[in-house]
């Protein structure tokens, strides 16, 4: 597989992740904070609590989104990245 597939800036827009007008979850199941936490702990190495993950996470879905967002005067859809530009 091409290494820009597996690169974190570029991505598939025909992903179910990246669907315009997905909006991010209300709630995360306790899989989705536990992955979160060990995630967290690999990468800056301290231990949160549950509530601090939920916080943490939900403030990255919505950066996100913000960065998903179409730039003023764009018509292109989402963030304006298409198919191939990667």
């Amino acid at each position: 597989m091409p290494e820009s597939v597996n690169s974190p800036v570029c991505f598939n827009q025909d992903s179910p992740r990246n669907v315009n007008g997905m909006e991010a979850p209300q709630q995360l199941s306790r899989q989705a904070i536990d992955e979160f936490k060990a995630l967290y702990h690999e990468e800056i190495g301290q231990d949160i609590s549950d509530d601090e993950a939920r916080e943490i996470a939900f403030r990255l879905l919505r950066l996100f989104d913000t960065l998903l967002q179409p730039l003023p005067g764009n018509t292109s859809g989402r963030s304006g990245i298409q198919k191939g530009d990667c």
